[in-house]
């Protein structure tokens, strides 16, 4: 290579260099935020992990690895031995654990996490409390559609698709008119008829999203006084019928509602009603059991307290401590 050659290649060198300069400090040059918190590279392995970092950068979230338990109160994880295969599956929440003292107000909840592969069979699995010889309970099987002033004898192992719960108070539903609360049951859209009862105190609430009086099957077929009577009804609450004195019925203290509207009133809109002409239609279960373990007094302390929730095989699924 002559000198000649090299000098230009040089002086060409020198003139990219400049105007990619000008162009540079035309931008932002050394103000720009890029210039001093712009993402960097690791090095690669084994010296760094190769990632891009730095206040520029948004990095991917990261999956979620611990059960909330394990982030929110300190608690030290099991050792991988000792942990289930469902392990941080299920999520456990105090409820009233902490506070309640009357047994049929105690609850706590298992929640299976929504990223959950599939469902899971809890059926059998077991909780104990933080006591120096803790009680320990096991997680019985439920009744998949309860009947009001039943046996209801078929019983079903519980599963929780993800996003599911179960409520498990620690004592029992008061029997009580018109229905005992003698099972453990998965809610649907007729439970709210329950939940409405004055007498009943479900703890906490049944949710109230029974189907439309309005929409109920033959409506269009009752007498015009009738009909509007059915319109104005609530959502989940079953009409009160009472007599006075003479012997003048009222059903929710309208008079002159004719026979075959009381009929068709008793028919429909009360529990076992509900169930009878719904039970068929899409996603009449919901996604939360109601379990009652049934004990006379109470299981979980008001504080310093540790709740361990173990498989079928005595593995830690998930623990909660306050």
């Amino acid at each position: 290579m002559n000198a000649g050659s090299a000098t230009g290649d040089l002086w060409w060198f020198v003139a990219i260099m400049t105007a990619l300069g000008l162009i540079w400090y035309a931008t932002g040059g050394p103000s720009r935020p890029e210039a001093r918190q712009g993402p960097f590279i690791q090095p690669p392995a084994p010296i760094g992990s190769g990632e891009i970092y730095g206040a520029g950068h948004r990095p991917s979230p990261s999956p979620r690895t611990l059960p909330s338990a394990y982030q929110s109160n300190g608690l030290k994880e099991p050792p991988l031995t000792a942990r289930s295969l469902w392990y941080g599956q299920v999520i456990i929440d105090n409820g009233s654990g902490p506070y309640e003292i009357q047994p049929n107000q105690e609850y706590i909840t298992l929640e299976a996490n929504y990223n959950n592969p599939g469902p899971i069979t809890i059926t059998g699995w077991s909780l104990t409390n933080g006591k120096s010889r803790p009680d320990a309970v096991t997680i019985p099987n439920g009744t998949r559609l309860f009947i009001g002033n039943s046996a209801n004898p078929v019983t079903v192992p519980i599963t929780l698709a993800p996003g599911a719960r179960l409520v498990l108070t620690t004592g029992q539903m008061p029997n009580s008119d018109p229905y005992a609360i003698n099972a453990n049951f998965l809610a649907n859209k007729c439970t709210g008829y329950l939940e409405a009862l004055p007498q009943y105190r479900f703890t906490p609430a049944l949710r109230r999203s029974c189907p439309d009086p309005a929409k109920e099957p033959n409506v269009k077929n009752l007498d015009n006084e009738c009909y509007d009577f059915v319109s104005r009804l609530s959502s989940c609450r079953a009409p009160k019928i009472e007599r006075d004195v003479d012997g003048y019925e009222f059903i929710d203290n309208v008079s002159g509602l004719s026979s075959n509207c009381r009929a068709y009133l008793l028919e429909h809109f009360n529990y076992n009603s509900c169930v009878k002409w719904h039970e068929q239609v899409p996603n009449f279960y919901g996604d939360e059991w109601r379990v009652y373990l049934r004990r006379s007094w109470e299981l979980w302390a008001p504080n310093r307290e540790l709740i361990t929730l173990y498989d079928q095989s005595g593995k830690i699924v998930a623990e909660s401590a306050y």
